[in-house]
């Protein structure tokens, strides 16, 4: 095997499927000779959407962290990271203890490592979630592999020993592309760049939608359809709890149908059992009477199945990252329900120039609190949306080009390590 793909949670994520199959349609289509190793948590399921004979996927150990605990709101975990820091002290564990021996016998035999991208080089999942991540660069650059970070939001870090932890680990990274302007400026400012950063855009831009997809017989409605991306567990990363969040949601959905006179589309964009949007989608539904306006996209569809279907919808409002970069690339106007920056970095490349600013197409999760506002400035996005699609129109080349770019860089990096 030649070149390994890692940091896959697997493909029940509809985000990672979408940030992985344009990595694969590269390597195959500029290096169809070479060997590719997927690793994954998932590979029987996502064997599925992955049929090419010189794609082998590999089950990999995965700290899941959170998964099976009761979802605490963000104040009271940063509560108990403060004291968890104050009771460790200051000293981290250096990259001997960041050797994972499992993954180091997957990558021998491999030449290069491609992490796939997110945020998950932050603060905001934890502090295992990023040793994590960071021991996957530390075994591979071990292992003599050459490192490749492709279209990551890197930061913000809540503490210097984990922002020190993360430049221990960059120095081993060959290529690093973020997919936003700010954490190439943060990193620059923290002075945690790698040795070749470049300014690329989110991979997902690069998924083209599917050619066809089920009828869902929206169009026979003959009412303006709206999406709705909503997260079964975006409560565990805001203030809210799961049931406020529930109840912030169904009455939308109530004032969408009945006052605005709108179909809605609920796409549930991940289905992994510990937050199944299908779950969420579905007790949506339910509180609604199963009223025949709303339709659950609840069938096993792909990404690329998923981005076609939004881009048949007026307006999106997401809480899931990869269905707000299914609308934006498909030019839908896009609220983005935002609990990190990531959200505002990628507002800030797809609706610049907007008036007054790209930030009203940023809606904090904390303000799921308050309905009613909730409501009054989804309507006036609503309403406004016609707006926002002109700037995507206007900024959309761009972004496509910059994700492309991802793909330029790591030409350049093949050649010149003769792969």
């Amino acid at each position: 095997m030649t070149i390994a793909v890692a940091g896959i949670t697997g493909f029940r994520n509809r985000g990672v499927e979408a940030l992985v199959l344009p990595v694969l349609a590269f390597l195959r289509e500029r290096r169809p000779a070479q060997s590719i190793t997927v690793l994954t948590w998932s590979p029987d399921y996502d064997q599925q959407r992955i049929t090419w004979p010189e794609v082998a996927l590999q089950s990999t150990a995965f700290r899941r962290f959170g998964a099976s605990a009761p979802p605490r709101p963000r104040h009271v975990r940063f509560r108990h990271a403060i004291r968890t820091l104050l009771r460790r002290g200051p000293e981290q564990p250096g990259a001997a203890g960041l050797i994972d021996p499992t993954l180091a016998r997957q990558l021998r035999g491999h030449r290069l490592l491609i992490v796939t991208g997110g945020d998950v080089y932050s603060s905001e999942y934890g502090h295992e979630s990023l040793l994590y991540y960071l021991s996957l660069i530390h075994t591979a650059a071990r292992e003599g592999l050459i490192v490749v970070l492709l279209g990551h939001t890197v930061g913000r870090f809540n503490d210097p020993a984990q922002e020190q932890a993360w430049r221990s680990a960059v120095a081993h990274v060959s290529l690093l592309t973020t997919r936003d302007r700010l954490s190439y400026h943060y990193l620059e400012q923290i002075d945690a760049l790698a040795e070749r950063t470049e300014i690329c855009a989110d991979v997902a831009f690069a998924l083209p939608p599917a050619h066809r997809v089920p009828n869902l017989g929206l169009a026979e409605a003959g009412l303006p359809v709206l999406a709705l991306a909503i997260s079964a567990g975006l409560h565990r990363w805001c203030s809210l709890s799961a049931l406020e969040h529930q109840q912030t949601w169904a009455r939308l959905l109530e004032v969408a149908v009945t006052q605005w006179g709108l179909a809605v589309l609920l796409i549930p964009h991940v289905h992994e059992p510990y937050g199944d949007d299908r779950t969420m989608a579905t007790v949506l539904h339910r509180a609604t009477g199963f009223h025949p306006a709303v339709t659950v996209a609840a069938e096993d569809l792909s990404a690329a199945e998923y981005k076609r279907l939004i881009g048949g919808c007026e307006m999106l409002v997401a809480e899931r990252m990869h269905a707000a970069i299914a609308g934006l690339s498909t030019l839908v106007p896009t609220a983005l329900v935002a609990y990190s920056l990531k959200a505002q970095a990628l507002a800030a490349m797809a609706y610049a120039g907007l008036t007054p600013s790209p930030e009203r197409m940023v809606i904090s999760a904390d303000s799921l609190c308050y309905p009613s506002s909730f409501e009054a400035t989804l309507h006036s996005l609503w309403q406004s949306r016609q707006q926002s699609r002109f700037a995507l129109q206007r900024n959309l080349p761009e972004l496509q080009r910059l994700a492309q770019a991802n793909f330029t860089h790591l030409e350049a990096l093949l050649r010149g390590a003769d792969l």
